[in-house]
């Protein structure tokens, strides 16, 4: 059986804002891979798969081997597609500043204008 997934806009328009807000707390050549995949959310691992129990996982990867990933949409999301993005940036914000490349470093994240 296959699930419909949720985006809150088309696939593609997603992967391409995600992507320019990612490169956007970056330096050029920090940054080695973006991937945006729908996993089962952490908190529901363990418990039988419902429906509603998929989130769409965003993983960075940057150089000195550093990693973030998170959760960032799914289809019981508590806020919509637009605060998503604007809590996003914030978390890569402070992500940044505490890697080995980025430490102490002040950068501003931007979230891409939706057309």
């Amino acid at each position: 059986m296959t699930l419909a997934m949720p985006w809150p806009q088309s696939e593609s328009r997603v992967r391409e804002r995600v992507r320019a807000l990612v490169e956007s707390v970056h330096h050029p050549g920090e940054l080695t891979a973006v991937r945006l995949d729908w996993r089962t959310p952490q908190a529901h691992h363990w418990d039988l798969p419902g429906a509603a129990w998929i989130a769409l996982r965003l993983t960075v990867s940057a150089i000195d081997d550093e990693v973030y990933q998170r959760e960032i949409w799914g289809p019981d999301w508590p806020c919509d597609w637009e605060k998503a993005l604007q809590q996003l940036a914030s978390d890569l914000e402070d992500w940044v500043c505490e890697t080995s490349f980025g430490w102490g470093q002040r950068r501003a994240a931007v979230v891409p204008v939706d057309e």
